[in-house]
């Protein structure tokens, strides 16, 4: 990806080897590292994949996908975490008088 503005997404297209610029809008499904996201969550440096349609001369992003570079932050909208594991007490066994 060559740049993001929030609204605009500039891309290097690979088979034209041009810059393609389109609009991110509302409807636009985002996907960063294979997880639903928000345009909020882009960010520059990941390898973008979009799909787009031209919609009243304007480029239009319909689905843009982003994998970010290895040690990269998750998205800002990922809260997933593992749950804390509760600490247990260890039930006390009574010593036999065998």
């Amino acid at each position: 990806m060559l740049a993001f503005t929030g609204k605009e997404l500039v891309v290097l297209s690979a088979s034209e080897g041009q810059d393609v610029r389109m609009l991110v809008i509302s409807g636009t499904e985002v996907r960063v590292d294979g997880r639903p996201a928000t345009a909020a969550d882009i960010r520059e440096g990941g390898e973008v994949r979009a799909t787009y349609e031209i919609a009243e001369g304007e480029p239009v992003a319909l689905l843009v996908e982003v994998r970010n570079p290895e040690g990269s932050a998750p998205p800002a909208g990922d809260t997933a975490q593992e749950p804390e594991k509760p600490l247990l007490d260890q039930p006390k066994i009574p010593k036999s008088d065998d």
